[in-house]
Formats: structure tokens, sequence, C-alpha cells
């Protein structure tokens, strides 16, 4: 691939099989994507996963199969929550929260506490 190019996909039936309820999750390492995107990432692209999931499932079952020396230093990132959410890998794979972009995405999310809930009275 050219330097900082990106493979951009949603996660769920997409790169990873989304189970039907009561059925086992799989890990990414268990998706016929697998390989190819680790291959794409040794080779110095670039990959950005979107998922409407707020929960700890795209943690366990996609970014912690990644190898960490290949999720890190931004070259994997997440979008989660509706895109709500974007994760970055630290230098050491860690997934970090980007707070910048979070800040940015107020006028995008549900408010909170009093604010909530004069909505729900609507």
């Amino acid at each position: 691939p050219t330097p900082h190019a990106w493979i951009v996909a949603d996660m769920d039936n997409t790169i990873l099989q989304k189970p039907g309820r009561g059925q086992r999750h799989y890990p990414f390492n268990e998706s016929p994507c697998f390989g190819p995107t680790c291959e794409w990432l040794r080779l110095g692209g670039r990959l950005l996963v979107a998922t409407t999931d707020d929960g700890r499932r795209p943690f366990k079952s996609l970014w912690d199969a990644i190898p960490e020396d290949l999720r890190s230093n931004g070259r994997v990132l997440m979008a989660t929550s509706d895109g709500a959410a974007l994760w970055a890998g630290d230098p050491s794979g860690i997934a970090v929260e980007d707070l910048l972009y979070t800040d940015s995405q107020t006028g995008l999310r549900l408010p909170l506490g009093k604010d909530l809930d004069k909505i729900l009275d609507l």
C-alpha cells in the first residue's frame, strides 16, 4: 500500500461475524479477514473500523486480536458508539480514547443528567 493508505470497514458482518442472540462471539483472529488485514498492516497500511457497539465486545473481539505491534502508534483506529468515540493505539498498542475527537462530538451525543431528563420528558 501507499503510505497512509487506509482500509475503512464496518465491524459487524463485514470484517467480523456478528452472531445471533445466544451464539458464540468469534474473535477477529478466527475471521477470514484476519490474515490479509494483518499483512496489510505489516506492509504499512492503516485500518479504521467503525461500529455502533459501545460496549466491550469491539475491544475483546477485534482490538485484542490484532497484534500489539500492528495496532500501535495510531495504525489502527476504532470508532465506537456510532462514531461518537474514537480510539487509537498508543506506542504500546493499548487503546486510548481520543478525547479531543470525543469533545468535538458533543452536539451529536445525548446530554447527561438533568438535560437528558428534559429530553425524556418531552
